[in-house]
C-alpha cells in the first residue's frame, strides 16, 4: 500500500510508465476493497461471444417454463423418484432380509431371479451392439444393418 501512496504523492509522476501505474492503482483497489471487484468478462458476454459454447440449461428452461409444464415437469420426476426408490426398496428387501413366512419368501426369490435375468439379457444386447459398433467403426467389417446379426444377436462380418 505504501507504493500506492508512494506513487500518488510523487511529483514524478510523468516518470512511471502508464502500464506500471496502472496496475499498481488496480492491485491497491482489488487489496482495498474485495467486495466491489467486478470481473471484466462476466460469464453470460462469454456465451454470446463464443456461439459454439452450449447453451441447454435444463434447470432454467423448467425455472422459466410456464407453470402447467413445469409442474407436469416436476409430477413425471416425482412419479420417477418414487418407482425407482420403491423398485430398489423391494430388491434390497429381497436380497437382506428374508422372510417368515415360504410364500413371502417365493416371491421374494422370485423377484431377484427376475432381477438376475433381467440383468443377462441387458449385458447379452450390449454386448452384441457393442461387439457391431466396433466390428465396423473400428475394425472397418462393414455395416450390412440388421442383416449382420446373427440369429442370438452378435454380429457376423460381411466376409
Amino acid at each position: 500500500m505504501r507504493i500506492a501512496a508512494s506513487i500518488r504523492t510523487s511529483s514524478h509522476l510523468h516518470d512511471i510508465p502508464s502500464a506500471t501505474l496502472l496496475n499498481t492503482r488496480r492491485l491497491h483497489v482489488s487489496a482495498t476493497s474485495p467486495k466491489d471487484h467486478i470481473p471484466s468478462t462476466p460469464r453470460s458476454t462469454q456465451q454470446a461471444e463464443n456461439p459454439s459454447l452450449p447453451s441447454f440449461n435444463l434447470f432454467k428452461l423448467v425455472r422459466d417454463a410456464k407453470p402447467t409444464v413445469r409442474y407436469t415437469v416436476y409430477a413425471g420426476l416425482g412419479l420417477m423418484a418414487t418407482v425407482e426408490t420403491t423398485f430398489w426398496y423391494h430388491v434390497l428387501r429381497a436380497k437382506f432380509f428374508p422372510r417368515a413366512s415360504a410364500e413371502e419368501q417365493e416371491k421374494a426369490d422370485a423377484l431377484l431371479e427376475r432381477l438376475s435375468e433381467a440383468m443377462k439379457n441387458y449385458r447379452h444386447v450390449w454386448m452384441a451392439n457393442y461387439n457391431r459398433y466396433y466390428g465396423v467403426y473400428v475394425w472397418g467389417l462393414g455395416y450390412s444393418g440388421l442383416d449382420g446379426l446373427d440369429d442370438d444377436g452378435t454380429f457376423r462380418s460381411a466376409s
